[in-house]
Formats: C-alpha cells, sequence, structure tokens
C-alpha cells in the first residue's frame, strides 16, 4: 500500500496542472509540486491545514468567498457523493496575495 502512494505520488508531481488532495473533513493531506509552482505556497504550508482556512481564499468570479459549506465544490462533492465532470471556475490567492485562476474538479 505504502508503495501504491508513493507511485501515486510520483506520477502527480510530474503534472503540469497543480493537485492537491483533501480528506473528509476537507483538510489538505497532499500538496503536488505544480500546486506549489503555481501558487507559490509550499507542502510544508499547505499539509495538514483546512483548504477552507484562509490560506488560498477561494473565491468565485465575482470576488464572493466559496469556502464553508454552502458555496463549496468539494464540501457539495463530499455530501452528495458526486463528482463534478465539468470543471468550476474558482480564484485562489498566490502566496504572493496575486488572484489566480483555476478549474477545479472534485471527488468525494
Amino acid at each position: 500500500m505504502k508503495e501504491l502512494l508513493e507511485s501515486t505520488e510520483v506520477i502527480l508531481d510530474c503534472l503540469s496542472d497543480g493537485v492537491y488532495v483533501c480528506d473528509r473533513e476537507r483538510r489538505i493531506v497532499y500538496w503536488s509540486k505544480s500546486a506549489e509552482r503555481i501558487t507559490g505556497w509550499q507542502p510544508e504550508d499547505m499539509v495538514g491545514r483546512l483548504c477552507l482556512e484562509d490560506m488560498l481564499r477561494h473565491e468565485d468570479k465575482d470576488g464572493n468567498r466559496m469556502c464553508g459549506e454552502e458555496h463549496c465544490p468539494l464540501h457539495r462533492s463530499i455530501v452528495t457523493g458526486v463528482t463534478t465532470t465539468v470543471p468550476i471556475i474558482v480564484f485562489a490567492h498566490g502566496k504572493d496575495g496575486r488572484k489566480i485562476p483555476m478549474q477545479v474538479t472534485t471527488a468525494p
């Protein structure tokens, strides 16, 4: 099992897309090298934190905060058991404060 997890991390770290994985409580358990490159946040900054903490500050296109339960795509996937099939446009904030557009897909 450990070898499978390590192999999966190696594969994810080769992707140019930023990837992070959260557990059912929305705690970040994995932060890819591309996520670090895109956002400036290092794994040490992110792993163990809740995705709804103010590090990324996810917003919709109008600047409305998406974190919490009502507007969070990840929370919706966890509760409904449904994977998003169409990417959702979200804006996150990099470590330097810049707004970063992202296409987000979620799975329970």
